[in-house]
């Protein structure tokens, strides 16, 4: 019988036999626990994905105990009530796409292309050898936020560091059932990240920055202005 809990520590360890079963035996899974439907084959991901207006990538706007876990575990997670582009739909989302997209538009991205390589092969340097490992936690997950913090113009050094810290963060973020030691180091880190932060928003000692403009676009809710 297929089953869906992404809560459990089995599943969050190794959750591709889940997943492999879901897609064999019950591609759009009902769930009982997080009163919701989840979809596992490309097709019907694809088409919820491209479907605003019927679907949601928030869960908090699910229904029963899980939703409800959600929201009171955000509002005492560091930065758990800050919106993401992955957790907004409809006009918040967009919203969001409005700030960054300038910032990573294709003519953006092919600027910083450069950087962008050199952080694909400095991930893969760090790869074991000889040994299994997970490419996801080693590799496809640390690409996205060291592309973003070298084009926010953070240092080699500096970005590994950040990244690291903003990784514990999302770990409290993302689970409610975390435990109190992954609270408080997600506070810790918090409190480590907005100390590195604070000169970039602030423009830093070079002036004008893109963590600054996306901070100031924000507040004032108008364009990027950006070359």
């Amino acid at each position: 019988m297929a089953f869906f809990d992404p809560t459990r520590p089995s599943y969050r360890a190794n959750p591709y036999p889940a997943l492999a079963q879901l897609r064999r035996d019950d591609p759009v899974h009902w769930s009982a626990g997080l009163k919701a439907w989840v979809p596992t084959r490309y097709a019907e991901c694809s088409e919820v994905l491209h479907d605003g207006r019927r679907f949601t990538t928030d869960p908090a706007l699910t229904e029963g105990a899980r939703a409800e876990a959600i929201i009171a575990h955000r509002a005492s997670a560091p930065l758990g009530t800050v919106p993401t582009l992955g957790t907004t739909s409809g006009e918040a989302h967009r919203e969001l796409r409005r700030i960054v997209n300038p910032v990573f538009a294709p003519a953006a991205v092919r600027k910083v292309t450069p950087d962008i390589v050199s952080a694909v092969g400095r991930l893969l340097e760090r790869l074991p050898t000889g040994e299994a490992f997970d490419l996801m936690e080693t590799f496809a997950n640390p690409l996205p936020k060291h592309v973003m913090l070298g084009v926010m113009g953070f240092p080699e050094t500096e970005a590994d560091h950040l990244q690291r810290l903003l990784s514990n963060i999302e770990v409290a973020r993302s689970n409610p059932r975390s435990v109190p030691a992954t609270m408080a180091a997600a506070r810790s880190a918090q409190a480590e990240a907005a100390a590195i932060l604070e000169p970039h928003l602030a423009g830093g000692p070079s002036g004008e920055t893109v963590l600054g403009a996306l901070a100031r676009s924000w507040e004032n809710g108008g364009g990027m202005g950006i070359e």
